[in-house]
């Protein structure tokens, strides 16, 4: 039987045991770190580009937080009033007993200097947490940066009617 040119013969009833060599992704991953491993500059352009990746993807993440969160403030800042006053009442609670029958009213310091001729305001600084028992009659500063109780006192509530 004739041979064409470019074509294999086989024998009636053989079958060719075609080798095909498979795809590694191991061994290409290997070859591509390699080939950036070997020049400094690849090597230093890489890590560029990897690390403004990176920081371009935190920063992402960080202001689809803050607007999730502007969302949830806007829809519902009552939630967030309540979040905050809870949050200063698990702190200050794990420094000192607090009163359990009523929920305290948070406010806090804006303009300390403005409150420094009053004794218990004396050490306050803008950001101090002031948590107020009107029923208890008590009065506690809270520093949340030195996480420390400043002041606690006494305080007088005036109803309307005196």
């Amino acid at each position: 039987m004739p041979r064409l040119a470019g074509t294999n013969y086989l024998p009636a009833g053989a079958t060719a045991a075609i080798e095909r060599k498979k795809f590694n992704p191991i061994s290409k991953l290997v070859g591509a770190v390699l080939w950036v491993f070997k020049n400094p500059r690849r090597l230093l352009i890489t890590f560029i580009v990897l690390a403004v990746t990176a920081a371009l993807g935190y920063s992402y993440f960080l202001y689809t937080n803050s607007q999730t969160e502007l969302k949830n403030l806007k829809t519902n800042p009552q939630a967030a009033a309540v979040a905050a006053v809870e949050e200063a009442v698990a702190a200050v609670g794990a420094l000192m007993e607090l009163p359990t029958d009523e929920t305290p009213t948070l406010a806090t310091v804006t303009d300390a200097e403005k409150l420094k001729t009053q004794a218990f305001f004396a050490k306050a600084q803008n950001g101090d947490k002031v948590l107020l028992y009107p029923n208890n009659r008590l009065a506690i500063l809270y520093s949340p940066e030195a996480n420390k109780i400043i002041s606690v006192g006494t305080i007088n509530v005036q109803t309307s009617g005196q």
